[in-house]
């Protein structure tokens, strides 16, 4: 079995509840085995089998903000 991966996205406009519309968002994907918000820093962290990047897009458009990129580990220093 394949072992989930962290993907990291950088994301505007953040916030406390709109996290957590992105968490219940991705929360329904099969793949997704975690996920992690920090709205200080503006990002989320998603552990999964796959690369999510199209449903964290889907999920920005439910919360109504803006997907930035996907960053690497090494760039959160």
């Amino acid at each position: 079995m394949p072992k989930p991966r962290s993907y990291f996205y950088l994301i505007d406009g953040l916030g406390p509840e709109k996290g957590e519309m992105i968490k219940r968002a991705l929360g329904m994907v099969p793949d997704v085995r975690a996920i992690i918000v920090s709205v200080p820093h503006g990002v989320v962290e998603v552990r999964s089998l796959q690369n999510p990047i199209t449903q964290v897009k889907m999920a920005c458009e439910i919360a109504a903000i803006t997907f930035r990129t996907q960053i690497k580990r090494r760039h959160l220093a």
